[in-house]
């Protein structure tokens, strides 16, 4: 009778790590998103964090996750001409391939970072709303951001 119990707990045990691991990979949806610029440029997203901690707070974002895999929006730029931001990062990929880039009102991509990188870039910010997305494949590491946007530009963290 022990020897069935311990079974089932293991059976149970097995099936739960199991699920749990299964549940940070991302859908297949998710999963090719990386590459597929039409995709990425939709205005909807889809993602799978698994550990994710950090925050949005005044134009900068620090995240740590154990594992990402989709597309999720971070900021809407709101342009009332054209204009310019400047974008400070840094990331730190453990595993995955990892990316943040900039989608303008046209949905003209802009490569902001890939994989492990630190730096900053001025991107010119047509008028209207454009985007700044994280977009990952099986991914894990760290990444933080910080913005500063021209006079004439909006940053609107998603949720608000």
């Amino acid at each position: 009778m022990e020897r069935s119990k311990n079974k089932y707990i293991i059976l149970l045990i097995s099936i739960l790590i199991l699920l749990f691991t299964a549940g940070c990979k991302g859908t297949a949806y998710q999963r090719s998103l990386y590459d597929d610029d039409k995709k990425i440029v939709s205005d909807g997203d889809s993602y799978t964090y698994g550990l994710r901690s950090g925050m949005t707070v005044n134009n900068k974002t620090t995240i740590k996750f154990g594992s990402f895999t989709g597309m999720e929006t971070i900021y809407y730029v709101e342009a009332q001409n054209n204009s310019k931001i400047k974008i400070d990062f840094n990331s730190k990929i453990k595993r995955g391939n990892f990316k943040v880039v900039f989608i303008d009102a046209n949905n003209n991509i802009t490569k902001i970072l890939e994989g492990t990188l630190e730096g900053s870039v001025d991107l010119d910010v047509v008028k209207g709303k454009g985007r700044i997305k994280f977009v990952g494949r099986d991914a894990a590491g760290e990444i933080s951001l910080k913005l500063y946007p021209a006079d004439d530009v909006e940053i609107i963290k998603n949720g608000d």
